[in-house]
């Protein structure tokens, strides 16, 4: 059972009180929109790092956290989520730091400057969510479908992306230094001016890749797949191609 009422936890969060701790896991957060009205125009929650939202029905919160004038700065550091429902989240500049989203529903979610350092992402559902210059360094995203999603300017340095889909994904600029991209499907990926300077991506396929301008210093690209890569100003300095199949250096389609 949850520790609040509906009407209690709103009138917490409007009034900034902490629910530092609240177990709000299975509580029907649906409410009107006077009251959505009202939410909307606070602009800052007091941190809960032990958050409880297992199992909810964020539906309603994502009406909460929306605000076309300025952005819902929410702290969720340390949340539990898993599971939660997303759907359509506004959570722009919203702090995620090592919040605990496995298998959650962020299908649309709008993540622009979210930090979600160290968070758990394992099986989340990101479908169609724009993750512009979002922060997720040392995140473990193995079992995600990132394939054609906004990451532009992403960081993501030491993050977990073994196995990963991001075909057709935007990283342009993003930040994969260090990363764990060993068997990933990075087909026609938009990596160009990226860094994944010491990426470890073993058996990675990046066929039809744009890598212009990248930084792949001492990545390790063993066994990787670069069929028809665009890889012009690309700097390979130290890194580890053996076995890699590299583009056709007389293709000119690839320059």
């Amino acid at each position: 059972m949850a520790d609040f009422t509906k009407e209690e936890v709103i009138t917490k969060i409007k009034a900034g009180q902490s629910l530092d701790g609240a177990d709000l896991s299975n509580l029907d957060l649906s409410g009107s929109t006077r009251t959505r009205d009202t939410l909307s125009s606070s602009r800052q929650v007091t941190p809960n790092p032990r958050l409880n939202l297992e199992w909810s029905d964020m539906q309603p919160i994502n009406q909460i956290l929306q605000s076309e004038v300025i952005p819902f700065r929410t702290n969720l550091k340390g949340a539990l989520l898993r599971r939660a429902n997303l759907y359509k989240a506004n959570l722009s500049w919203t702090d995620l730091t090592g919040a605990n989203l496995r298998g959650a529903n962020l299908t649309g979610a709008i993540l622009h400057n979210t930090n979600m350092n160290f968070a758990k992402l394992v099986s989340t559902n990101l479908k169609d969510a724009n993750l512009y210059i979002v922060w997720l360094i040392e995140v473990d995203l193995r079992g995600t479908d990132l394939s054609d999603i906004n990451l532009i300017g992403a960081r993501l340095p030491d993050a977990n992306l073994e196995g990963v889909n991001l075909q057709d994904a935007y990283l342009k600029r993003g930040n994969l230094r260090n990363a764990k991209l060993t068997d990933a499907n990075l087909k026609g990926a938009d990596l160009r001016r990226a860094r994944l300077n010491d990426a470890a991506m073993i058996r990675a396929d990046l066929s039809g890749a744009n890598l212009k301008g990248a930084s792949l210093v001492n990545a390790n690209l063993r066994n990787s797949r670069l069929t028809k890569a665009r890889m012009s100003g690309a700097s390979l300095m130290r890194a580890k191609l053996e076995g890699a199949i590299l583009p056709d250096p007389d293709d000119s389609r690839l320059l």
